[in-house]
């Protein structure tokens, strides 16, 4: 965890790296919840996921992501875009399924809070494959 050096301690995050994106978790150690970022890959689409008690808070940085939002009670399906001059943290609550996909020609980096400390050996997730609400992840030529 923290380590103690003179008048100071150093906090090393959790990274992951896959074919989808790389990835620094949890950047600043807080009791609750991480602050994480994301660097996605370009034309990559990560879905669909939720959770029972986490909320997620999103901010892009740098590129643009096209977001599903999916609220399975309602039977509804959003599209929301968030990009680097869109001055807004999208918030998503418990319960609806999530995902997105990078727009941009290079990488999006995603800044988020989640609501509760990750834990790898029981994750507050649920996963289903991409396609499973009947949506089109392609941008559409209009």
């Amino acid at each position: 965890m923290a380590k103690k050096k003179d008048s100071h301690t150093f906090y090393s995050p959790r990274i992951h790296d896959d074919d989808r994106r790389r990835g620094t978790f949890d950047v600043f150690g807080t009791p609750r919840g991480d602050i994480n970022y994301s660097y996605i890959y370009p034309g990559t689409t990560v879905a669909w996921h939720r959770h029972k008690r986490q909320t997620d808070f999103w901010h892009v940085i740098k590129g643009s992501l096209k977001v599903g939002l999916y609220d399975q009670k309602a039977k509804k399906l959003t599209w929301v875009y968030l990009h680097e001059a869109l001055s807004k943290t999208l918030i998503i609550p418990p319960l609806i399924w999530h995902g997105y996909r990078n727009l941009s020609d290079g990488e999006t980096i995603l800044s988020y809070y989640i609501s509760e400390k990750y834990d790898e050996k029981n994750p507050d997730e649920e996963k289903v494959p991409i396609g499973s609400f009947g949506e089109f992840w392609e941008t559409e030529v209009k």
